[in-house]
């Protein structure tokens, strides 16, 4: 997916020490935000949460939350983390984040979790004290003009009035439609 190309070149603009992921699926994103910020700071010094339901996903949270992809198991996720990232801080937090995810403060944050407006929103809330948040599936129309219901899936509307910049890549979205990233500064400025 060329539109996470951008989080590395996020990570090295901003140079964050902790990092936040709502969304961790496989941990990819995660070990790749990590060894990015590490070249600014050392593995030791980098702190990583990252939220996800892992094997406690089912066809009910799927298709509330707009999810297509298979989720692994989270000690998998841990494993390949730690053995890829050795030395940074990172603790994984499992279940859905409407529940879970409680106001926290981070140098970054990347918010790629559950598809539905009200998750995303809810999501959103609780990391505004952060400095630079990042949120995947802002949805727009495909060549053929297909696009996901954006006033039930994606941020376009948890974003909508607030100051943002949509990055420039875009990839498609299964049953039509494209997504990309927006970046907003949180109020931890």
């Amino acid at each position: 997916m060329k539109r996470y190309k951008a989080l590395v070149d996020l990570i090295h603009i901003f140079k964050p020490r902790s990092i936040i992921e709502v969304g961790v699926w496989n941990g990819e994103n995660g070990v790749r935000m990590i060894n990015a910020a590490a070249q600014h700071h050392g593995l030791k010094n980098i702190s990583y949460i990252g939220y996800d339901l892992f094997e406690y996903a089912n066809a009910e949270t799927d298709a509330r939350e707009f999810n297509v992809k298979k989720v692994p198991h989270h000690k998998e996720v841990k494993h390949s983390m730690s053995t890829q990232c050795p030395g940074a801080d990172i603790t994984l937090v499992i279940g859905d984040t409407n529940i879970s995810l409680k106001p926290i403060r981070a140098d970054f944050v990347f918010i790629d979790g559950g598809h539905s407006v009200q998750t995303a929103a809810n999501d959103l809330s609780k990391v505004m004290r952060s400095k630079v948040i990042v949120l995947d599936d802002y949805y727009t129309p495909d060549e053929t003009g297909a696009c996901p219901d954006t006033s039930k899936y994606g941020v376009n509307e948890v974003i909508k009035d607030r100051q943002h910049l949509v990055l420039p890549y875009a990839d498609p979205v299964a049953g039509g439609g494209h997504t990309n990233l927006v970046m907003m500064m949180g109020d931890g400025k």
